[in-house]
């Protein structure tokens, strides 16, 4: 439960950049779609760094293939998040309020395919 609950602040931490980001590139007049898509990948890559340490507590050296699997995973699983975005953006939902509730229910299907996926070896409390 702890390594959930950690997961979450990580992911918190990601949703943030994710909205963060997105919001940046939607005041420079990007569309809202194609404003998500580096939101969502610059989210990615810095939740992988620190999920392997903080919520997955992985003590091995980083390698390429585990980024693989995370990466594959979250592509995936992102891959969702941005089909329901772009579907509630569409019927004139909020950006934020999109990308809030996509990403509050993409963290239980992560978490739950990065623990069996991508860090499999790894001790979970």
């Amino acid at each position: 439960m702890k390594s959930f609950l950690r997961f979450l602040l990580v992911g918190g931490l990601g949703y943030l950049i994710d909205v963060g980001l997105t919001y940046a590139l939607l005041l420079l007049s990007i569309n809202p779609y194609l404003a998500r898509l580096p939101a969502i990948m610059v989210a990615m890559i810095v939740t992988w760094r620190i999920n392997r340490r903080v919520a997955f507590q992985s003590s091995q050296d980083a390698s390429i293939n585990e980024f693989l699997r995370y990466m594959g995973v979250a592509l995936a699983v992102s891959g969702l998040n941005y089909g329901a975005y772009m579907l509630l953006v569409y019927w004139g939902w909020l950006p934020i309020i999109a990308i809030t509730l996509c990403t509050g229910c993409q963290a239980f299907i992560s978490y739950s395919l990065y623990r069996v996926v991508v860090f499999q070896g790894v001790r979970n409390d």
